[in-house]
């Protein structure tokens, strides 16, 4: 195989991608944030897994990269799906499905990773949701429906 699938074998992956949004997660919060963001935002540098991006050719992927937002920094960073980002930009792949979670603990360390964002207000009572859209903490993202357009 080579580093980048070609267009037809992207929408094939595309495909085994969103299955799992229409049947597990439908009700989930997934909107699909481009791969160059997600780069920015790693906490970490990892290196290729090839049984990883192997699996991944063959199945997609089976969960949305997992995002959380700092409340108290307005920071954003990827707190699961490091590796499939990597691989995904080996790929060729330009958006990834991708959810928020909201944290409201201060880090007890000058948090220095992600990126700080619009950040979301709390309602009237002071509530912040625990599950956002990446749009709704300003970042630039697509649902499923507009990517199929």
């Amino acid at each position: 195989m080579g580093l980048t699938l070609s267009h037809s074998q992207k929408i094939a992956w595309y495909t085994k991608t969103c299955y799992w949004m229409v049947t597990d997660f439908e009700y989930d919060k997934i909107e699909f944030v481009h791969v160059s963001m997600l780069m920015k935002l790693r906490e970490f540098v990892r290196p290729i897994k090839e049984y990883l991006l192997d699996d991944i050719v063959e199945n997609g992927l089976k969960e949305p990269i997992m995002l959380v937002y700092n409340a108290p920094t307005r920071r954003v960073y990827v707190g699961e799906g490091n590796h499939r980002i990597v691989i995904a930009k080996k790929l060729g792949i330009e958006t990834l499905p991708t959810r928020v979670i909201r944290t409201e603990r201060k880090p007890p360390y000058d948090l220095k990773i992600g990126k700080i964002v619009k950040g979301v207000k709390p309602d009237w009572s002071g509530y912040v949701k625990g599950s956002l859209y990446p749009s709704e903490i300003g970042l630039k993202a697509y649902s499923l429906n507009k990517l199929c357009e």
